[in-house]
């Protein structure tokens, strides 16, 4: 009677499996402030513990992480280890068009200064800052625009 299986048997097992690549889908984390460098290592080992091939990608200027995933996090394991780090999420969810996300590296409105990073976080966070103020104080108009297209949802 085995002998009448094992063909049979072999002929499954010699067939070539195809593995389905997971649903990639790119996410958007948003803090209630702008992150320092040891929050930043909070949050790439938190991330990372869900899924260790996780994208990320954290723009300190606009106090939020995008990733790109396979997995759907878990958001109350990551509040469990940033909210002791200071880190408070204001949103979490899909990146989508109705965000309002600052994308790094690319200016919100026309004028506005951009982050460059040059491998000194501390001038370049100054440099930012200065920019930052002194548009902000020639262009009321359009930061009211800005800060309220900007609200958590």
């Amino acid at each position: 009677m085995w002998f009448a299986v094992l063909p049979l048997l072999g002929s499954i097992f010699s067939l070539p499996l195809v593995a389905q690549k997971l649903m990639e889908e790119d996410q958007l984390i948003r803090f209630d402030q702008v992150m320092n460098g040891t929050q930043e290592k909070f949050i790439h080992e938190a991330l990372r513990s869900q899924e260790p091939d996780m994208g990320i990608w954290v723009d300190r200027p606009n106090k939020q992480v995008k990733l790109r995933t396979h997995v759907v996090l878990d958001r109350s394991a990551l509040e469990n280890i940033w909210t002791p780090a200071g880190l408070v999420i204001v949103h979490m969810g899909p990146i989508g068009a109705s965000h309002g996300i600052e994308r790094a590296g690319t200016a919100p409105m026309a004028g506005f200064p951009l982050f460059i990073d040059t491998g000194d976080p501390q001038g370049d966070a100054a440099r930012y800052d200065s920019a930052k103020a002194t548009w902000i104080q020639g262009h009321p108009k359009e930061y009211e625009v800005l800060t309220r297209s900007q609200q958590p949802e």
